[in-house]
């Protein structure tokens, strides 16, 4: 038999390596897509509410409603960067919005102290609050890291804790009729009208990450 009519031996093994490469081929595909879904899925859902949205209302991505959702969200769009050291690190942290309004609280009495001018009460306030959310970060974060107790059960303690505190500091009444220049530093804008700094968002922010920082100790 001459060499050229010998049967080709090969093609039953690229025939099975072509119908395992399938399969497997399939898998990836299917895990990439999975992996994107997990790690983006959040990301493509907003994206996809935003083409929503634009397509039924025309105005819906003028710069003024932009702006309008961007002044909306901004407490809330600081308070979740800081939240995103502690999740960055297998935290959690429930105390969030009653450190927020205990320090707002702190923030109110200073402003209405009649002993001191207006310009020195704002600066006392912004300070003395973002003071108050680092401290209470600061306990959050030793008891986590040295104490080995968990963030879950630490972080529900201090949301009791904040609370009663923003009540009694208050002695459970409502705060109101704050310094016109106050009214003014709050709705201040950067630059152009519509870039609002809201500084309150700042006080959380700074706690998060002294959280943060003691969290890594671990």
């Amino acid at each position: 038999m001459l060499r050229g009519d010998r049967p080709n031996k090969t093609q039953p093994v690229e025939a099975r390596s072509d119908a395992v490469g399938a399969p497997e081929s399939q898998a990836a595909r299917f895990t990439f897509v999975r992996r994107v879904l997990r790690e983006a899925g959040i990301g493509i859902a907003l994206l996809l509410m935003i083409f929503v949205f634009a397509s039924l209302a025309p105005h819906f991505t003028d710069e003024s409603n932009i702006t309008n959702i961007l002044t909306q969200v901004t407490i809330n769009l600081i308070m979740a960067t800081g939240m995103t050291f502690v999740i960055l690190i297998g935290g959690i942290d429930l105390s969030v919005g009653s450190i927020l309004a205990f320090a707002a609280m702190v923030a109110g009495l200073v402003l209405k102290s009649d002993t001191l001018p207006v310009p020195a009460a704002i600066t006392l306030a912004v300070l003395t609050s973002i003071t108050v959310g680092m401290v209470c970060g600061l306990v959050n974060g030793f008891i986590v890291s040295f104490w080995s107790v968990p963030s879950f059960i630490v972080t529900l303690g201090m949301l009791n804790v904040a609370r009663g505190a923003a009540l009694e500091v208050t002695n459970a009444r409502t705060l109101f009729e704050f310094p016109n220049e106050f009214n003014a530093f709050g709705t201040a804008t950067f630059g152009r009208p519509g870039a609002r700094c809201d500084w309150l968002g700042s006080i959380d922010s700074n706690r998060l990450w002294s959280s943060h920082l003691c969290h890594r100790q671990q």
